[in-house]
């Protein structure tokens, strides 16, 4: 796979590829300017085929010529941080928003709400003006726009932490739902002891995780006392609560969720390398052919054997606390941000900007997110359709092959089945959601962005603060300390590193966010 390639659409081309199929997108007219995008390396998986279709296709709504550049997100900093010789555009969250903000500081990338208008990107205009939330999210201190986002309305998407117990095993022993976190202590003595899976050995694994995991963090158990919030790497362990930002690990609630954990990892209930094991050890347990875990959380059920496995409700603490659980801020923002910028070389970042607009029309944002119409989809009464997999394939799979990198673009419940067929992944994610809609928190850290000395002040404050948590945590969990002797020591410490500024930084920037709203 190349890392670097040109490809000059003709207008020839770009005629027959809108007038075939997509008449609904605009087709920029301007000069026959190179513009040089850079997008992950990475996510051009394949590439040959569908790889070059669905970059011609992102190409052709311009006559600007678009020159790809397969970039990591190290060379791109690399490149943007020595000053010269970089890319006119950024594709697909190579940035972090730390990052967005340093180089917005810096002039490296430009302002875009400029070029926002109901005339220029019309489709991002009235995106905007449905979902106030999703600009509010990418407006700096500044009062500039100068990452875009992507845009979704679907909430039982953005859901991440679906409490999963095997089911098989709880019909074999006799055993209830469980209902509280005392109901689920008994359930997981009765998985350790008494064979559910049958085959003879003391193999089974009661409750599993991975620390610091994107859908299986153990911070989501924190809902049971009423508290939502996640770990350190984008949610900063932030919980709102009456508009207020606390810092989860010093709520007392944290201190019921470990000692809780440290009481099954005592009993040999939780899996003894929780806090050591990567995704991969995880899944491969989870994965297990005759079925070795219990409990588990995640987006999805991941068993080898989902039919053994059901979604329950979340567990309350002690039957009369209303759990309360952590949804990922895209469904709270609709935005999920820095998905594109424009850097100070590009010389027409407006003719840019309503190339880029056609990403937000149905047909262009549903082809680049699962295929293109002919590959993956026909058409049918006026309805996309999924083309039937390959033989032992799922749709999940035939989609993600016909797919590149992380697109700005938008995703709108209104379309589905009215304009394009809803993905059985969706359809899993709506029966499961149900499940949970009533329980999810009105109010989440939504990850706005901090001003530029905040976001420099913020990743200092974090390194030492995180690393004390995290600590902390994984010794009180495997019993290496007493929470309760450590406690009060413990608030103290996190004190002296900074933890007050860290809050005091983050509510600001809350409030910011709300105002921007309005």
């Amino acid at each position: 796979m190349k890392k670097s390639f040109v490809k000059i659409l003709t207008l020839c081309l770009a005629v027959v590829l809108i007038v075939s199929c997509f008449a609904g997108c605009k087709k920029e007219t301007v000069t026959t300017e190179t513009i040089t995008c850079a997008a992950s390396e990475a996510g051009w998986k394949g590439f040959e085929e569908v790889g070059q279709e669905l970059l011609d296709y992102a190409a052709s709504f311009t006559d600007l010529n678009i020159e790809w550049v397969g970039t990591t997100g190290e060379a791109l900093k690399l490149q943007l941080n020595s000053g010269a010789n970089f890319p006119d555009v950024i594709f697909g969250n190579k940035l972090s928003a730390v990052e967005v903000v340093r180089y917005a500081n810096s002039g490296i990338l430009i302002p875009l709400e400029e070029y926002i208008t109901k005339k220029n990107t019309p489709n991002l205009w009235k995106l905007f003006e449905k979902y106030p939330t999703a600009k509010s999210i990418i407006t700096l201190s500044d009062g500039h726009i100068y990452s875009l986002p992507s845009i979704s309305d679907f909430e039982a998407g953005a859901y991440e932490s679906s409490f999963f117990i095997n089911k098989a095993w709880l019909d074999k022993l006799g055993l209830e739902v469980p209902e509280t976190l005392d109901d689920l202590y008994e359930v997981l003595k009765a998985f350790k002891t008494q064979d559910p899976n049958g085959n003879g050995k003391a193999d089974e694994i009661p409750m599993s995780w991975y620390n610091n995991a994107g859908y299986s963090y153990p911070e989501v158990l924190l809902s049971s006392w009423g508290v939502s919030a996640k770990h350190g790497t984008w949610d900063q362990f932030l919980a709102i609560q009456d508009g207020k930002v606390k810092f989860a690990p010093v709520m007392n609630e944290w201190k019921e969720m470990v000692s809780y954990y440290g009481k099954l990892y005592k009993e040999g209930l939780l899996d003894m390398e929780c806090m050591t094991q990567n995704q991969a050890s995880f899944n491969a347990k989870v994965a297990n052919q005759v079925s070795k875990v219990g409990f588990y959380w995640n987006d999805a059920n991941i068993s080898a054997n989902p039919e053994e496995y059901i979604a329950i409700k979340p567990l309350s603490a002690d039957g009369k606390i209303k759990p309360v659980l952590h949804l990922h801020p895209l469904g709270i923002t609709y935005a999920n941000t820095n998905m594109f910028e424009i850097t100070s070389t590009c010389e027409d970042p407006a003719a840019v900007m309503r190339w880029i607009d056609n990403f937000y029309s149905f047909e262009v944002a549903t082809q680049l997110k699962n295929g293109m119409l002919g590959r993956t989809f026909y058409e049918e009464d006026g309805m996309w359709k999924f083309n039937k997999p390959e033989e032992g394939m799922s749709q999940a799979v035939m989609i993600n092959n016909n797919t590149l990198i992380s697109w700005p673009c938008a995703e709108l419940t209104e379309w589905f089945d009215e304009k394009v067929e809803t993905t059985e992944v969706q359809k899993s994610y709506i029966d499961t959601y149900k499940l949970y809609e009533e329980y999810i928190d009105d109010e989440i850290w939504p990850r706005p962005y901090y001003d530029t000395a905040d976001s420099d002040r913020i990743s200092e404050l974090t390194v030492d603060l995180f690393k004390l948590v995290g600590q902390k945590k994984g010794e009180w969990i495997t019993g290496k300390a007493d929470v309760e002797k450590d406690w009060k020591q413990y608030k103290k410490d996190l004190k002296n590193l900074g933890l007050d500024e860290l809050i005091e930084i983050s509510q600001k920037t809350y409030d910011r966010y709300l105002a921007n709203q309005k």
